[in-house]
């Protein structure tokens, strides 16, 4: 009777003790990304131990996550001036992690249509339209 106890309270115990859960995590290799002003992608390298989900801030940068890495695709920017994103990874049980995207802006373009590049003016106040392509304000 005593080895049925014994063997009762053994049961049990095996019963009762749950595994231990390992510690939810979530990292990132970098938190900056940098692109030039080209569309363009950099995958980012992700540790964590829980499924994650990836948004970004800004329409023009989109952010896939793909197991243990993080797609970052921006599309071109024609603007002169640099642009910023943060995309934010967060999975359950652990905080979020930031990751800054920066792309830069494009060179400034000024040109003006090669066939009028020279313009001979009588003294009678002629005037002639040029044709000019540009990405920054002129006057």
């Amino acid at each position: 009777m005593k080895k049925l106890w014994i063997l009762t309270l053994i049961a049990l115990a095996l019963i009762s003790c749950k595994p231990e859960e390992e510690t939810p995590y979530l990292s990132v290799e970098s938190t900056q990304v940098t692109l030039s002003s080209f569309q363009g992608v950099e995958m980012v390298s992700v540790s964590t131990n829980r499924e994650y989900t990836a948004t970004s801030s800004q329409p023009w940068c989109t952010a896939t996550p793909a197991g243990n890495l993080l797609k970052v695709a921006v599309n071109e920017n024609v603007a002169i001036q640099e642009r910023t994103a943060t995309v934010t990874l967060s999975a359950k049980d652990v905080a979020n992690v930031l990751i800054n995207v920066k792309q830069a802006g494009t060179a400034p373009v000024f040109t003006i249509d090669p066939a009028l590049k020279t313009q001979q003016f009588g003294s009678d106040g002629e005037s002639s339209l040029l044709k000019v392509d540009t990405n920054i304000p002129f006057t």
